[in-house]
């Protein structure tokens, strides 16, 4: 408040110091007057005006719509109808400006229009500020000014003064302030200040302030106030809120300081206390460098107690949370990037940190922070990261730390570097690229990350992949792809079971050293496509379906790296029958290993798409428009030719299509060509041997999301915006009652539809879920607002997560209230607050019940 009013005056003053120049210097133009018809620049920088005060450096252009005056008799110039003057950012407007040149008293005020409302009021603009007042009296000689009813604006706020004095040192006394964030010419809030001094670059004194709402003093007061003026990032306290959890008492929250570091850098101290043992502290920052990076870092730690030590619903942690986002500009450093988003919590500050329910049934949660390099006209790339991931539901995480990976893309060796007839040899078709990743990963309980209980919980490898590849096309319809695949990896140990027979047990032990495992694989395909079309009879409303398949069949061969040749697999007892089970000495690596089994096997697929041209009336160029039936389906299975049973794989399906532009339906599933036995264990018999049934359905899944809205805000009926949008005009124009409700679909308005279905049956018992969920926002008049989520589980006969919120504008005031009914979160908010950030954390009223609180039963 204190430093708009500096600003915003001191400019004021120079502005009248402005006017009075121009009024003593020599021609003065017009762009309609009776003395002067041109317009023109005035030179006060000639020799005739050097010993006139003040020198005005820069040509000034004054213009008024109806005339300019001189009163040679009285000494008087007057600008009438719209008076401008300009001096290089600045300007000033009235629709009379009138200068005394005997007592050196420049005057501007607006005038009366037809109504007799009170027009052009004088309005001073410099660059991208301005403020309007109703006169202003200003001495260049004393340099005092006297200024009424006076209106400046500087970011959100907006003073409102009856009467301003400005003083021969530039300082300020005004009377009967207001100041508010409310744009409102009759303001429906502010704070009320008697009178006030005002002293640029140092410091602002108030008198008695008091807060008034609607007209309506309140009993918030202050005695007096002094405000220190500070240019550029300014530090300060940050208001506190105030209120009661039953689970941890009376609280005073978000009670902090705010340091302005600079202009790229600042910082967020704020901490809560709670009456019964609870308490919480935050650190958030925030910094920037042009064109180079931008980020921010929040850390909060809290101590949770919850009821009395000794009881069975007593509860006590130490929790904490940490924040981080960084990106980086990528013009800052071309072919090198830095970025992060750290989001890691403790069970404990999710619970009762986070203010919003639905983040508390996010199940998981996953963090990077990632360097990446890449050279101009180079094919290979560099990426060094620290990943994490945890699981909220069992609070287990999972690091990489680090994780490594260096890629070269497809290089082609013996392509040619000047192929000057455009040919292609069969040799350059040939291809391969190059990926090793190194991961190093800990998996680990929340209760064990604290307590450093590390040991044997890392995992760390070196993976190396090269894939070969070639293509080339056969009858000019047939595409083919030869292929290998080389894999290596590389550990630092190994395992070794054995049976303890002493002890009845199974043991797995640790064996270091290094040890490298690889696989190969190869393989080829081909793939065409294949159109088939139905014409409709000429004249017919549809003018053909058009159906697209695409076919593809690939083999592959794998060797058995079980064989003992290798090394890779040994045997071993696991019961006290004396049973013998093959394992693999890199099963617990964080690669895997090589697989036990050859496999011969081939892969088919096919896929579709079927569309319809139809009859449009609004294509004015063909007259048609394409509608996809069936956007796409899928069908894909393979065969191992040296598998000893089972060498048919299930058959699996999916497809997707969109219906009337509004409905997206996407299904797929699996069918097992193998009969069951009564029991229902799969057999290797074919179902069609057994039952001349071709397949079975194990699984299912559907989903359907229809999504419908009506008018954007802006195609608002405004005619009716008193009335509720609700009901119709019809309704109220043919006299019907107002509460039939007839939909007006012209009001801003969405809703969404999403169902899904998911049916498994791997045996002869057979299980289903479906979940549908509805949300919704709908605008009804141009100050309410409702909005709402819900759904509802049929598998488990009950409502899914509900919440309604309402949201009322109140001009420069916002009204929100929030409703659980339902569930573990059941709980409802209410707040009111100032709309503008300046003053929405000190003019707030909130009240809420917690889901905390009605979890431990209070």
């Amino acid at each position: 408040m204190s430093r708009t009013t500096f600003i915003s005056a001191r400019k004021l003053a120079f502005a009248l110091v402005l006017l009075s120049a121009i009024c003593i210097s020599s021609g003065i133009s017009a762009n309609r007057g009776i003395r002067n018809t041109s317009k023109s620049a005035v030179d006060t920088t000639s020799a005739d005006s050097t010993n006139k005060k003040p020198k005005i450096d820069d040509p000034v252009f004054a213009t008024s719509e109806d005339s300019i005056t001189y009163n040679i008799k009285d000494k008087k110039v007057s600008l009438y109808g719209k008076g401008n003057i300009k001096y290089q950012t600045s300007e000033l407007k009235a629709n009379f400006i009138e200068l005394n040149t005997t007592n050196k008293v420049v005057f501007a005020k607006g005038t009366p229009d037809s109504t007799g409302r009170l027009a052009g009021k004088p309005e001073f603009k410099d660059g991208s500020e301005s403020f309007k007042m109703e006169t202003i009296y200003y001495n260049f000689d004393t340099k005092k000014a006297k200024i009424t009813n006076i209106v400046t604006k500087q970011e959100d706020g907006y003073l409102h003064s009856t009467v301003s004095k400005k003083l021969p040192d530039n300082s300020f006394n005004i009377a009967n302030g207001k100041y508010t964030t409310c744009d409102h010419e009759h303001p429906h809030f502010y704070i009320n200040v008697s009178k006030a001094r005002v002293i640029p670059g140092k410091k602002i004194i108030v008198g008695p302030s008091n807060l008034v709402i609607e007209d309506v003093p309140l009993p918030l007061f202050i005695p007096f106030g002094f405000f220190p003026i500070n240019s550029g990032r300014a530090s300060g306290f940050l208001l506190p809120t105030f209120g009661e959890e039953k689970t941890r008492g009376f609280y005073i929250g978000d009670a902090g300081y705010y340091i302005g570091l600079n202009d790229y850098w600042d910082l967020e101290l704020r901490g809560s206390i709670y009456t019964l043992g609870s308490w919480e502290a935050k650190a958030n920052t925030r910094y920037t460098k042009k064109y180079r990076y931008n980020g921010s870092f929040n850390f909060r730690v809290m101590h949770n107690v919850i009821g009395d030590k000794g009881s069975t619903d007593y509860y006590k942690s130490n929790d904490f949370s940490i924040n981080w986002s960084h990106s980086q500009d990528p013009k800052a450093h071309p072919g090198t990037t830095l970025s992060a988003s750290v989001n890691f919590s403790t069970s404990g500050s999710r619970y009762f940190g986070y203010q919003n329910p639905q983040q508390n049934l996010a199940t998981s949660a996953s963090s990077s922070i990632s360097y990446a390099k890449s050279w101009k006209d180079k094919p290979y790339n560099l990426s060094i990261g620290l990943t994490h991931s945890q699981n909220n539901t069992d609070s287990v995480y999972t690091f990489g730390l680090p994780s490594l990976s260096f890629n070269v893309n497809r290089i082609q060796p013996f392509q040619r570097k000047n192929n000057t007839d455009g040919k292609v040899r069969w040799y350059e078709r040939f291809a391969f690229s190059y990926s090793g990743e190194l991961n190093n990963q800990l998996t680990i309980k929340e209760k064990d990350l604290f307590n450093g209980n590390f040991n044997n919980k890392f995992k760390n490898g070196i993976r190396h992949t090269i894939p070969f590849s070639y293509n080339f096309n056969l009858f000019n319809y047939l595409n083919f792809s030869p292929n290998a695949t080389y894999n290596e990896r590389w550990y630092l140990s190994t395992i070794s079971k054995k049976w303890n027979n002493s002890a009845k047990r199974l043991e797995v032990d640790t064996i270091k050293g290094f040890k490298r495992a690889y696989d190969y694989n190869f393989g080829v395909g081909t793939s065409t496509t294949l159109y088939g079309m139905f014409i409709f009879k000429k004249g017919s409303a549809i003018q053909a379906i058009r159906h697209k398949m695409t076919p593809s069949i690939s083999y592959s061969y794998t060797p058995d790296f079980s064989n003992p040749k290798y090394g890779y697999f040994k045997t071993v007892q696991t019961d006290t029958l004396g049973r013998i089970q093959k394992y693999s000495i890199f099963e617990q690596g964080i690669y895997g290993g090589p697989t036990s089994g050859n496999s011969s096997a081939l892969s088919f697929s096919l896929g579709n798409n079927l569309e319809m041209k139809v009859r449009s009336k609004k294509d004015t160029v063909t007259g048609y428009k394409k509608i996809k039936i069936l956007e796409s389906f899928s069908l894909s299975s393979s065969y191992n030719f040296i598998a000893d049973s089972m060498k048919l794989s299930n058959i699996s399906f999916n497809g997707n299509t969109n219906l009337f532009e509004k409905l997206s339906v996407s299904f797929g599933g699996s069918l097992s060509p193998y009969a069951l036995t009564k029991n229902g264990q799969l057999t290797k018999e074919y179902l069609f041997d057994k039952e001349k049934k071709l397949a079975r359905l194990t699984n299912f899944t559907l989903s359907l999301d229809w999504s419908l809205a009506g008018a954007k805000p802006n195609n608002m009926n405004t005619a009716n915006a008193s009335t509720n949008p609700i009901i119709s005009q019809h309704s109220m124009e043919s006299g019907m009652p107002a509460y039939i409700p007839y939909a007006n679909f012209d009001v801003p308005w969405d809703l969404r539809f999403s169902y899904s279905f998911n049916y498994s049956k791997p045996g002869l018992n057979s299980t289903t879920s479906q979940i549908f969920n509805v949300s919704g926002n709908v605008k009804l008049t141009k100050k309410w607002a409702v909005n709402a989520t819900s759904g509802y589980d049929f598998s488990m006969n009950k409502l899914s997560f509900t919440q309604i919120g309402i949201t009322r504008d109140l001009h420069c005031w916002n009204m929100n209230f929030s409703w659980i009914p339902i569930g573990q979160f059941q709980s409802w908010n209410f707040s009111i607050r100032v709309t503008s950030s300046m003053l929405g954390d000190a003019l707030k009223y909130k009240k809420n019940e917690s889901y905390i609180d009605r979890q431990y039963g209070y």
